[in-house]
């Protein structure tokens, strides 16, 4: 009864632990801060609050859990996403990577694959990958037609 007791109490003594020290969150904080313009990320609203900025989809599994049930339309986060309105993207893995929860997807439809096509990586702060806009080409110079 003891050896069960002491096994079962191991994952709440870590959910404690977590809950008294919460990560810092003080780097993140302060990248976001520093860098202009809104940011997206993923599971920080907090952090993106106590940056001074508005928290925008802060919970992937909340709204890809409506949008897959049909009561909202992610087409104006993933709009947002393609017009690169975005100065940072937050991820707690890379893009590539497709989270799920048990088979559950953790992003909305069309979102991570969004942020595929219009951001770059743009290096790691702890244990959070960093994304920025892609540059858009620049264009073909002009030339004038031979007279």
């Amino acid at each position: 009864m003891a050896v069960a007791v002491s096994w079962l109490s191991l994952p709440l003594h870590g959910l404690w632990m977590m809950a008294a020290n919460p990560p810092d969150e003080t780097v993140l904080i302060q990248a976001l801060r520093e860098v202009p313009g809104p940011v997206l990320t993923e599971n920080h609203g907090l952090a993106v609050m106590l940056a001074g900025k508005e928290p925008i989809a802060g919970d992937p599994i909340g709204i890809a859990s409506i949008s897959i049930t049909g009561r909202w339309d992610p087409t104006p986060l993933n709009e947002m996403i393609r017009a690169q309105t975005f100065s940072l993207i937050v991820l707690q893995a890379p893009v590539e990577l497709v989270p799920d929860y048990q088979g559950f997807p953790w992003w909305p439809p069309g979102t991570l694959e969004t942020i595929a096509e219009q951001y770059q990586p743009s290096g790691r702060l702890g244990d959070h990958f960093l994304y920025i806009p892609t540059q858009p080409a620049a264009p073909a110079p002009v030339t004038a037609a031979p007279r």
